[in-house]
């Protein structure tokens, strides 16, 4: 992965209703989600989220921006998951940014705020990694 100049926002995957972009802050890559995230569009996420944690010298945090995401299915809850494990490994923080009550009420249920730290704005998010917006 190659990373650009801060705030520049790089388009990383757009098809069957799901688009995800990237923007780097410093250390800190934020990907942006627009649209449902289920057994059909979860594996473009984890395509688009793939190299986050493949450069741990340039990434220090990942923040997924899920506040224009209406659905997370099961499918996307374990890329969630996935990605958590490579991050942790990788020593790259993960964080998650939701707005809309059924992306909350799926992370929720599973527990999974207890283990990703979930914030309600992208600039909460970048504070908490230590990365002033």
């Amino acid at each position: 992965m190659t990373l650009r100049e801060d705030g520049e926002t790089v388009p990383t995957v757009a098809a069957d209703g799901l688009r995800v972009d990237r923007v780097v802050h410093g250390s800190v890559v934020v990907y942006r989600v627009d649209g449902e995230i289920d057994a059909l569009t979860a594996p473009l996420l984890d395509q688009a989220l793939a190299a986050a944690a493949d450069v741990p010298d340039a990434v220090s945090h990942v923040v997924l921006d899920l506040s224009d995401v209406p659905f997370l299915s099961s499918a996307g809850l374990s890329i969630l998951v996935d990605h958590h494990g490579r991050c942790a490994a990788s020593g790259v923080g993960l964080s998650v940014v939701a707005k809309q009550h059924p992306v909350l009420r799926s992370i929720q249920i599973t527990a999974l705020d207890r283990i990703i730290p979930l914030h309600p704005t992208v600039s909460d998010a970048l504070t908490a990694a230590g990365r002033p917006n």
